[in-house]
């Protein structure tokens, strides 16, 4: 019978068939007020809807259980209530997607029970649990309790998160036996990577093979019965159970928390486990993490111990508070909180994880950095207590000192107060630019020389990429130095100039005399006087020459070609001489010369006719 999207099936006595009986809900509940009966393979299922049966569940063959979630909203779970027992040659129990399967009677299975309870489902078998053989699965959250004893030749018990991966539910599940639990031949129970197996009840083994695992370790074989299953160096005395709890080790630290837990008593009722949360789920380091446990069990809890961990790792004390170390950078925290009441057993309930834990938030971002020292490859910035330094914003160094750089180049530097432990780094600060020193300039070079020269001018002989001056102190680019003073000695200078990445070389010397020069109208003189015996002549410049500033005269009387009279060169522009008898009969001449420092001196003259 079949019960689809709403349809609902009312058997109101049991539904009882020679071979197979298939009973299948597709949200849709089905009820049969009765009990189920089948020769060959009864298969119920409840696809997120509810199957009840009020009475019995009885097969020649193998009985089939499934409840599961398939609606798309993932809203709609399935169930199955099984009011009477369970009595079959195989049975499998499938519970998934927030499911459950509830049998509240006995179960008695000839061969094997196989059941696999995950995502968050549940699985409750009221009564006492019997089977040669019994393989039970919880995973991802699932929880299988068992309330009555079970007994089984071979048991396989295993709690574990299932699947693994960064993308998966790393949630654990639990198996939680409430009776006494007996194993007649070789059995494992397994608690892996959070997982949890509790007996609350006597665990016996018949034989000598009963086997613990803890996650991926080698398993830990315990001999005997209930009271041969300690060994006092992994045993932990805790809320009046003894308590096996092993850790995965990773690198020293514990990865997982992963514990069974053997109770040899008659059943105690267990604290209902409820809800814990931390202050915050985004914590800083040096932040106070506190965990609320206001509504952590009920009835409430009168011993609380707290067990805080970092991916794993303890940290903190047992407390509800505790600063976030900086050990905790990057890793999720989380604390379970372990509670205790007289006359309850006592329970366990882990928070969610936080996210990742953050550094504290740095220090106001410091000052542009500015130049302690500079070469033409080098920059050093000031250093200051706990800064780094960067040419780009992205690449941090600890030194202060930048080198192979170009010379004569402008660069950019930042500074930030660097990360510590606990601390997040500074934000950036204000770019700094900063050039190099230029580089050392050419060796010097030779000695300049004149290329050309007149009585006002010099032009050195040119190189490219020189420059010139005329006191070592003022450069030109021009090799030409005009405005000078004839026939008189100078010093040039002259040198590789200055590049934007070169500085300039040291300078060369050398005297250049500039040609005399040669005055622009040659002038003239004139003699005037009476030209006898006994009377007195006189000579005068009538044009001076040209320049005539500076210019200075020196007079020269001759009879023919003898010099009779002279006079020092002076500013006077005029000069006499006195007729005597020897004059007599010859002509009288006059040269004057003009002389001006740095000239070619000029001279002029003027003849009388002959003395009488």
């Amino acid at each position: 019978e079949t019960a689809i999207k709403g349809g609902e099936i009312l058997l109101s006595k049991s539904a009882e068939a020679s071979s197979d009986v298939q009973i299948k809900a597709d949200r849709g509940p089905v009820t049969i007020n009765g009990d189920v009966t089948g020769g060959g393979f009864p298969l119920i299922t409840a696809y997120s809807t509810g199957i009840t049966i009020v009475g019995n569940v009885t097969a020649d063959g193998p009985v089939s259980l499934t409840a599961v979630d398939t609606d798309p909203s993932g809203n709609r779970p399935g169930s199955v209530l099984v009011k009477g027992k369970i009595a079959a040659n195989d049975l499998n129990l499938t519970v998934d997607n927030a499911s459950n399967i509830d049998v509240t009677g006995a179960v008695s299975v000839t061969n094997t029970v196989n059941a696999a309870v995950v995502n968050e489902s549940k699985l409750r078998v009221g009564g006492a649990l019997k089977a040669s053989r019994i393989e039970a699965v919880a995973a991802i959250g699932g929880f299988a309790d068992f309330i009555g004893a079970v007994t089984a030749e071979h048991a396989q018990l295993w709690a574990c998160p299932w699947q693994t991966g960064p993308t998966s539910p790393n949630k654990p599940g639990t198996i939680m036996v409430r009776g006494d639990a007996t194993f007649n031949d070789y059995s494992w129970i397994w608690a892996c990577d959070g997982g949890e197996v509790r007996f609350f009840g006597a665990l016996d083994s018949t034989v000598t093979d009963l086997t613990f695992g803890i996650s991926d370790d080698e398993p830990w074989a315990f001999v005997g019965g209930s009271r041969s299953l300690t060994d006092p160096a992994d045993t932990q005395e805790v809320i009046g159970e003894t308590r096996y709890d092993v850790y995965q080790q990773s690198n020293g630290y514990p990865n997982g928390f992963d514990r069974i837990l053997v109770r040899d008593m008659s059943y105690t009722p267990p604290l209902n486990r409820g809800t814990v949360s931390l202050s915050t789920t985004t914590p800083k380091v040096n932040d106070t993490l506190t965990v609320n446990t206001t509504k952590a069990f009920s009835p409430a809890a009168t011993t609380l111990h707290y067990e805080w961990r970092a991916d794993g790792a303890p940290i903190g004390k047992d407390a509800p508070s505790i600063t976030v170390p900086a050990s905790a950078v990057g890793k999720q925290i989380w604390v379970t909180v372990v509670g205790t009441r007289t006359g309850y057993v006592g329970d366990l309930v882990t928070t969610a994880k936080t996210s990742k834990v953050a550094k504290q938030t740095g220090p106001a971002k410091p000052a542009a950095p500015i130049a302690a020292a500079t070469t033409s490859s080098a920059i050093t910035l000031k250093a200051t207590q706990g800064n780094e330094y960067s040419r780009n914003g992205t690449t941090w160094q600890a030194s202060n000192t930048f080198t192979g750089l170009k010379p004569g180049a402008q660069y950019t530097f930042y500074q930030r107060v660097k990360e510590t432990a606990s601390r997040a780094p500074s934000a950036t600060s204000t770019a700094a630019k900063i050039a190099t020193a230029k580089a050392a300039g050419p060796a010097k070079p030779a000695v300049p020389v004149a290329a050309s020269k007149t009585a006002s001018a010099v032009t050195l002989k040119a190189t490219a990429g020189h420059e010139y001056s005329r006191n070592g102190s003022t450069w030109q680019a021009s090799n030409t130095f005009t405005g000078l003073q004839p026939g008189t000695q100078y010093t040039f200078y002259h040198r590789v100039k200055e590049t934007s990445t070169t500085l300039a070389s040291a300078h060369n010397s050398g005297k250049i005399t500039t040609p005399l020069g040669t005055f622009a109208s040659k002038g003239a003189v004139k003699i005037t006087g009476t030209t006898k015996v006994g009377k007195t002549l006189t000579a005068k410049v009538t044009t001076p020459v040209s320049p005539s500033a500076g210019v200075t005269y020196s007079f020269q009387w001759l009879r023919g070609s003898t010099v009779v009279a002279t006079s020092k060169a002076s500013t006077k522009q005029t000069a006499t001489y006195k007729l005597v008898a020897r004059d007599k009969g010859k002509k009288i001449t006059v040269k004057v010369t003009a002389i001006k420092a740095g000239y070619a001196k000029k001279t002029i003259q003027a003849v009388t006719a002959a003395i009488k």
